[in-house]
């Protein structure tokens, strides 16, 4: 709990006034959380070089309830980041134990650059939340077997390339960890297939959307 506190206040205190300003992409997602709340609802937002949508709705929510103002531009990526903290540790924790889980808070609540996208208008914050639950659900469904894990960590894969474009490159990444149980745990990975398979389809049907919209609008995507 000390260190959730030390995150939130690092992140959350005088967020309004520092930085000074509002970057232009704080603005530009501003503009749009403007445009959602007179009802023009997007798939994909394709202004300033395209941005995925669940962080601009979020704003959106923020100054609906606080009105027009940086505090309200920012207070979305300090609540994000607030829970990375705590998804963070149960991560740690369902990887090794709760030692490693409080390491792993302890690490992230004071880091420069977690503690900086917390605090300004940008959507990448999000991608390393989204990664944090998908993994670890991951992890508890390697181990317990039980499909609801299988299938919360195929929701939240899939729901993640609605955050940032980085997201993109994450199949690279899944798929050395799957090369790397088939190497190592040949057995164990038969075992699991189905469940691999249901939180694949989850994943795609989540991620359906945004792929119907990317296939018929690939320039802005």
């Amino acid at each position: 709990m000390l260190l959730l506190l030390l995150g939130t206040a690092l992140r959350l205190v005088d967020i309004g006034r520092l930085p000074a300003g509002l970057y232009h992409d704080e603005a530009q997602n501003g503009l749009d959380a403007l445009a959602v709340l007179e009802g023009q609802l997007q798939l994909y937002f394709p202004a300033n070089n395209g941005r995925e949508p669940i962080f601009i709705y979020l704003v959106a929510a923020s100054i609906a309830c606080l009105g027009r103002s940086p505090f309200a531009t920012r207070l979305p990526s300090a609540f994000v980041g607030i829970l990375t903290l705590a998804a963070t540790f149960d991560l740690g924790r369902t990887l090794w134990n709760r030692r490693a889980g409080r390491w792993a808070l302890a690490v992230l609540a004071v880091t420069l650059w977690h503690i900086h996208l917390s605090r300004v208008s940008f959507r990448s914050v999000l991608l390393p939340f989204f990664m944090a639950l998908y993994l670890a659900q991951g992890a508890r469904a390697l181990r317990s077997g039980k499909w609801r894990f299988w299938l919360a960590a195929g929701v939240f894969y899939g729901a993640s390339w609605y955050t940032y474009m980085a997201a993109r490159f994450t199949p690279i990444a899944l798929a050395v960890l799957a090369l790397h149980g088939l190497l190592c745990y040949p057995q164990k990975m038969r075992l699991h297939w189905r469940g691999a398979v249901l939180a694949a389809l989850a994943a795609l049907i989540v991620l359906l959307p945004l792929g119907l919209y990317t296939l018929r609008s690939p320039e802005v995507v």
